[in-house]
């Protein structure tokens, strides 16, 4: 398993995905920096550009950037019967998919690494007030990247399920889009894959948060992940590639 999940590191084209990387994390930045606004009061400036920056990454461009690592890392087999390839190794199919995925989540948390980073280098450079408020970019990120499972799972699937990089960049795309609808609505949103990354990292306290149950959340993310666990495992071992 260790060995399989070094072979898929390997494969990735590591100077695009080194763009994708920080794609994200600097729009994000630029926008939650750029926008000429004044905090709520009660908020630091530390806060308050967090919240800033985290709410398009979170709602946006974090589902995007997920989906393009899914379908980067399906792309090698996709070309040239590289499936078939592959399920000549001896070892289980299910490994196959589990390396994947981990190797999807471990992108994930590099771009949350990169974003932390780029957040508190720009802050200082720009003196925000009050002090760093580690406890809520912390829990936010660690709490956003954990949420994003289901939705990489789904989009894992997608992009083994359709053969050309495109067809699940588009479906990602178009079901992203409607997230800003969906997240005005708590009991829609919960359930909404590509709302749960900003359901989880935007700071509860904030006025465009959205005021949802968190044991909820949480008993929805662990209920997904199950369901599109078994369908992607299920898939992986029983198709005829």
């Amino acid at each position: 398993m260790i060995n399989y999940f070094r072979s898929e590191l390997l494969k990735l084209p590591w100077r695009l995905v080194a763009i994708i990387l920080l794609f994200a994390p600097i729009i994000s930045l630029w926008i939650g920096f750029s926008i000429p606004t004044t905090s709520t009061k009660g908020w630091t400036g530390w806060e308050w550009i967090f919240s800033l920056s985290l709410h398009k990454y979170s709602l946006f461009l974090y589902p995007i950037v997920t989906g393009v690592f899914a379908a980067l890392l399906c792309r090698y087999e996709h070309i040239g019967g590289g499936w078939k390839q592959l399920f000549v190794f001896p070892f289980p199919r299910f490994y196959i998919f589990i390396g994947k995925f981990l190797t999807l989540i471990l992108l994930l948390l590099l771009t949350q690494f990169i974003f932390l980073l780029g957040f508190l280098l720009t802050g200082i450079i720009s003196h925000l007030d009050g002090n760093i408020p580690w406890e809520m970019i912390l829990s936010s990120l660690f709490s956003g990247w954990v949420a994003s499972f289901p939705l990489a799972l789904l989009l894992l699937f997608l992009s083994i399920l359709f053969r050309n990089f495109a067809t699940p960049f588009t479906i990602n795309f178009v079901f992203t889009i409607p997230s800003v609808i969906a997240q005005g609505s708590p009991k829609l949103a919960v359930f909404y894959p590509w709302c749960h990354p900003f359901l989880a990292m935007m700071p509860s306290k904030h006025e465009w948060s959205a005021p949802i149950d968190p044991l909820m959340l949480w008993i929805t993310l662990l209920v997904m992940f199950t369901l599109f666990s078994f369908i992607s495992l299920a898939y992986t071992n029983k198709h005829d590639w």
